[in-house]
């Protein structure tokens, strides 16, 4: 039986348990980030933990629906079993039955339905020495690498607020509005042990940085930022060089978070990223919304 257990009824250290144990594990399904990101959150719990699913939920109208947070790709069904088909569309059951609205995206290793969408993700398997994961840079990737960063400078060791003060520069292209702000803030304070921040330095100013997660399976390149100047001295490729370079010959995976814009895609594509496609499901009860 699978059982709809309020957030105040969950067992953290169980739940967390089933999802770090589980082949299709994702940090946006633990307890922590779910606690920074949903702040509303329920779980779908099976047989006393032996599978979980992440519920998060908002209320509209007096009633409650699912919806997917900011800076959270995928969840769905976990579990350090296997699970069968007819439990998985058990939980895909349930999830409908008991909210009148999803919005909700399903982790890679889902078994989709016809009615889902397809949504693309790229990652990079980063168990490979440097040369390797050099060679299956495309040329343009290669060219720009090869040009040298001499001016560039990596910083690591600044505390994560120098790098969310600069997040309201105009020229950055996509300037976070308050509510994206303050859900990095709430990353942060929730899960300090997974959260790392670089930032680029040219002639002592700030012109990039990167917020990302680092955990037992996978590097999350969570949220990168670039002002004009960084991207005209090629700072995006400078910091995603120095992680590769930095995590070579490891078992952790570079997720590079998507991208469905061509142009985003095409640039993950070029340091070797290959596809993982992951699913979207819209249900609604329609007449109410």
């Amino acid at each position: 039986m699978i059982d709809l257990v309020a957030y105040e009824d969950i067992d953290k250290e169980h739940y967390d348990r089933c999802v770090s144990g589980s082949d299709n594990f994702r940090v946006y399904a633990t307890s922590s980030y779910l606690d920074a990101t949903a702040r509303n959150w329920d779980a779908l719990i099976y047989k006393d933990y032996k599978a979980v699913m992440p519920v998060p939920r908002r209320r509209k109208f007096g009633l409650n629906y699912v919806y997917t947070p900011a800076f959270v790709q995928q969840l769905g069904v976990f579990s350090s079993e296997e699970i069968s088909e007819e439990l998985e569309d058990n939980f895909y059951k349930s999830l409908r039955s008991k909210f009148i609205l999803v919005d909700y995206a399903f982790h890679s290793g889902s078994r989709p339905k016809g009615a889902w969408q397809e949504r693309l993700n790229y990652t990079l398997i980063l168990d490979k020495n440097y040369q390797d994961l050099l060679g299956s840079f495309n040329t343009n990737r290669k060219r720009i690498i090869n040009k040298g960063f001499d001016r560039l400078k990596l910083e690591k060791s600044l505390e994560p607020a120098y790098f969310l003060k600069h997040l309201d520069q105009g020229d950055l292209g996509y300037v976070p509005d308050a509510p994206l702000v303050e859900a990095l803030n709430r990353v942060i304070d929730h899960d300090p042990d997974r959260v790392r921040t670089w930032n680029v330095i040219d002639e002592d100013q700030w012109i990039g940085g990167l917020l990302w997660l680092k955990d037992h399976r996978r590097i999350t390149y969570l949220f990168p930022v670039a002002n004009k100047k960084g991207k005209d001295l090629d700072a995006p490729t400078f910091i995603l060089h120095s992680l590769i370079r930095e995590h070579q010959g490891t078992d952790l995976l570079l997720d590079f978070e998507g991208s469905m814009i061509p142009g985003v895609a095409r640039f993950y594509s070029s340091f070797g990223g290959q596809i993982e496609t992951y699913y979207f499901m819209k249900s609604r009860l329609y007449g109410l919304f």
